[in-house]
C-alpha cells in the first residue's frame, strides 16, 4: 500500500509510540532484542519497569543511553525499506495509563553513558526529546541523503533539532482556533519553529464554517495537519458540501504554491533562529500597536496574514505594518496608513 501511494506522489507518515508490548515467547523482535540487550527502563529494585499503554503491559527504552538510541533507530529499517517518508513519535512524555500522574513513577531509574543513574524525577522532561533524537539519528543513518521528518508530542529545549511538534489535543471550538495563532507564535519565538495544530480540532466535531476557517489559517502555519479523535465527525476537506470544499481546496492549493517560499523560510530558521511564522513585533519592534496583536502574523518577512478566527459577522479593521503592501489575491496596492477592512465572508482572508 505504501509503495502504491508513492507511485502517485503520496508520502506516508507512520505513528510509532515508544512503548513496546511486553510479549515474551512470540518472536516479537523489538521486545526480544531489547530484552537481550538490556535496553529498557528499570525500577528502583533493578527489575524492568512495566506499565500499561495501548498494547497492554509495555516496556520503555532507556533513551538516555547512546546504545539504546542506536538500537531504537535501527528498528526503522524495514519501515524505511517500504518507502515510509517520516514518523510521528507520540505518547512520549512518556504516557503510562492507570496511574494518577499518567507517567512513570518518579522512582524509575534511567542510566547514563558514564554509569550515572538518575530517577525519573530528573529525566521525565528530557525523555521525549531523547526519543525523537534516537529516531532522527537512526533515520540519518538509514537514509543519509534525506532529511528525516519526525513529529513529536513531547519536547524539551533542544528538541527542535530533531523534530517538529504541534499544540496537542485541542478542541473543535472557535476559542481554540483563536488561541492557536498566539500559541504557535510563542513557540516559534521560543526556539521551536516547526509547529502546527490539529486543523479542525482533535476533541469534538467542528461545524462546517469553523473547519473551513481552520483550513484557511492553517495553510500559513509551518505544519499543516488535519487530525481528529475517534468517534468524532469526519473532517476531511470534502465533507461539508461543494461550497465549503471549494474554499478549502483554494487554500490547500495555495499552500502547495507557497512551498518554495515556505522552504526558504524554514532554511532561514535553521541558520538564524527566526521562525517562519512570526509575530508582527518581531519585524517591527518600534510599532507598539502590534504588541498585543494575537490574530495577525507574518509568514516569513514579506507575507502578512489576517485570518478570521471568530463567528462575528461584523467587519474588522486590519492595521498593516509600515510601508506599502500588495493584496495577494488582487495585487491592489495598500499603504499602511489606511487600515484594511476584514469582512467575514467565508472565502475571505486578508493576505498581503
Amino acid at each position: 500500500m505504501i509503495a502504491d501511494f508513492r507511485t502517485v506522489g503520496v508520502r506516508t507518515i507512520l505513528i510509532t509510540d515508544l512503548h513496546i508490548k511486553k510479549n515474551p515467547g512470540h518472536g516479537y523482535v523489538p521486545y526480544d532484542s531489547g530484552t537481550a540487550d538490556d535496553t529498557f527502563v528499570h525500577n528502583a529494585n533493578g527489575s524492568v519497569f512495566v506499565g500499561p499503554v495501548w498494547p497492554g503491559d509495555s516496556v520503555f527504552p532507556d533513551f538516555t543511553l547512546t546504545r539504546v538510541r542506536d538500537w531504537w533507530g535501527g528498528l526503522y529499517k524495514d519501515f524505511v525499506g517500504m518507502g515510509v517518508a517520516g514518523f510521528w513519535n507520540d505518547m512520549n512524555e512518556p504516557s503510562v495509563f492507570q496511574r494518577a500522574d499518567k507517567t512513570m513513577p518518579l522512582s524509575a531509574i534511567h542510566r547514563l553513558d558514564d554509569g550515572t543513574k538518575l530517577d525519573h524525577r530528573a529525566i521525565h522532561n528530557v525523555f521525549g526529546m531523547e526519543n525523537v533524537r534516537a529516531t532522527y539519528e537512526g533515520l540519518r543513518k538509514l537514509q543519509p541523503d534525506e532529511r528525516p521528518f519526525v513529529l513529536t508530542r513531547a519536547a524539551y529545549s533542544g528538541a527542535e533539532r530533531y523534530a517538529a511538534t504541534w499544540t496537542g489535543d485541542n478542541s473543535s471550538t472557535w476559542n481554540h482556533l483563536k488561541m492557536s495563532t498566539p500559541m504557535l507564535l510563542s513557540m516559534g519565538i521560543s526556539g521551536f519553529p516547526l509547529i502546527g495544530d490539529d486543523i479542525g480540532g482533535f476533541a469534538g466535531s467542528p461545524p462546517a464554517d469553523l473547519l473551513t476557517r481552520w483550513f484557511e489559517v492553517g495553510a500559513f502555519n509551518p505544519i499543516y495537519r488535519d487530525h481528529t479523535a475517534k468517534d468524532t465527525a469526519d473532517q476531511e476537506p470534502w465533507v461539508s458540501g461543494t461550497e465549503q470544499e471549494a474554499v478549502r481546496r483554494r487554500y490547500i492549493e495555495l499552500r502547495y504554491k507557497l512551498l518554495p517560499y515556505l522552504y526558504s523560510g524554514i532554511e532561514e530558521a535553521t541558520r538564524t533562529g527566526i521562525p517562519l511564522m512570526r509575530p508582527l513585533f518581531l519585524e517591527y519592534p518600534e510599532q507598539t500597536q502590534f504588541y498585543g496583536d494575537n490574530r495577525d502574523f507574518l509568514l516569513g518577512k514579506d507575507f502578512f496574514v489576517a485570518p478570521v478566527v471568530t463567528e462575528m459577522v461584523d467587519t474588522e479593521n486590519v492595521q498593516l505594518p509600515p510601508g506599502d503592501w500588495y493584496d495577494f489575491w488582487t495585487s491592489e496596492k495598500h499603504a499602511s496608513a489606511m487600515p484594511l477592512r476584514l469582512h467575514p465572508r467565508l472565502e475571505e482572508m486578508r493576505c498581503v
